[in-house]
């Protein structure tokens, strides 16, 4: 198939997908935004499809993955906020003064930079929501070497980090 026909058909997907990811979202810009993305995984992993396979349930799972993989992102990245004299600051955790919480942010940020190139990439890419496959087609590596890379990663700054953090 043609770069020019799949997008013909991937298109032609564009209502049902619409009514899906509205159904996952309940909320019409959100639905928007998740068509988008869609799309556009769609389109970049065009050549992971099979021609003669069923494009739409390919498709719905890129989507349903896509919502999967943003939620969990979402539910990691929960923020807490409070008001401080007229002021709304950022804090995970209430009982910690502000200051506190930069200065370990900047810290963990600091460590991660500090990695291995072959660790850093694919934590960070799993740290902004992409699946084990995503990043494993991304960094053209197998799967189960994402899985240990980000587990050593997660390891080398559990290690390094334990002295500051406590």
């Amino acid at each position: 198939m043609t770069t020019i026909e799949f997008r013909h058909r991937l298109l032609d997907l564009g209502d049902r997908l619409y009514k899906f990811a509205n159904s996952l979202t309940n909320n019409s810009e959100d639905a928007k935004d998740l068509l988008q993305d869609t799309y556009y995984k769609a389109i970049k992993a065009k050549d992971s499809f099979e021609d003669n396979t069923n494009l739409g349930a390919w498709t719905f799972t890129i989507m349903k993955n896509t919502f999967i993989n943003t939620y969990r992102k979402t539910v990691k990245h929960q923020q807490i906020f409070k008001n401080n004299e007229d002021l709304f600051t950022y804090s995970e955790n209430k009982s910690e003064p502000v200051g506190y919480r930069h200065l370990q942010e900047e810290e963990i940020g600091k460590t991660i930079q500090h990695l291995n190139e072959k660790f850093k990439v694919p934590f960070l890419l799993y740290f902004q929501g992409f699946s084990y496959a995503e990043i494993a087609q991304m960094q053209k590596l197998k799967m189960g070497t994402v899985k240990s890379r980000i587990f050593y990663a997660r390891k080398i700054l559990k290690k390094e980090l334990h002295e500051f953090l406590n």
